[in-house]
């Protein structure tokens, strides 16, 4: 296995897809999020849930905000939609609580710790995207996997004036490196 290490960040090769078929599947789940109530404003766009009966966008908002801890977070294994690529990352990596995080231009995160480490996977993003984790600043490319330490506080940034940032993002089990 080969990977590129960048201090709490690694970008991982092991997994292969193709990113224009990716693009297409998010742009399929989310062709839907003008159809339901209170949308405008969604900066993470849930791609798993609690239940194998629950299935759509009606249930993408249920993970989202302030973890209640960890028991909690694990319950999100099971995913919303049918989209093979996305859920073929997801039991990959063995992730829970994985969900789109949308960020604005001209937006910043606040400068936070996670409960447990994450998986990032750029979709849509531009060199005035960064991520601030501890006093290092990184750029994540798109279409390329990485691990982040997000158990160290940290926070991201878009400076672009007119472009989105799009991750797809996973919660790895406590102190585990799946791919390994």
């Amino acid at each position: 296995m080969k990977t590129t290490f960048l201090n709490d960040i690694f970008q991982i090769h092991n997994f292969e897809f193709d990113l224009d078929e990716l693009k297409e599947e998010i742009k399929e789940i989310t062709r839907y999020r003008s159809d339901t109530k209170n949308t405008i404003g969604w900066t993470q766009f849930s791609l798993q849930t609690d239940s194998p009966d629950k299935k759509g966008i009606k249930h993408s908002q249920e993970s989202v905000g302030k973890a209640m801890g960890e028991d909690w977070e694990l319950s999100f294994k099971y995913p919303l939609f049918d989209a093979p690529i996305i859920n073929s990352f997801i039991e990959h990596f063995k992730l829970h609580r994985t969900r789109l995080m949308i960020q604005e231009p001209r937006s910043v995160l606040t400068y936070h710790k996670d409960w447990s480490q994450r998986i990032h996977l750029p979709i849509d993003t531009h060199e005035d995207c960064m991520m601030l984790l501890k006093d290092n600043a990184y750029h994540l490319e798109e279409g390329k996997i990485y691990f982040t330490n997000t158990t160290k506080k940290h926070t991201a940034f878009n400076c672009h004036n007119s472009k989105r940032r799009l991750h797809i993002v996973g919660c790895l089990p406590l102190n585990t490196r799946t791919w390994e």
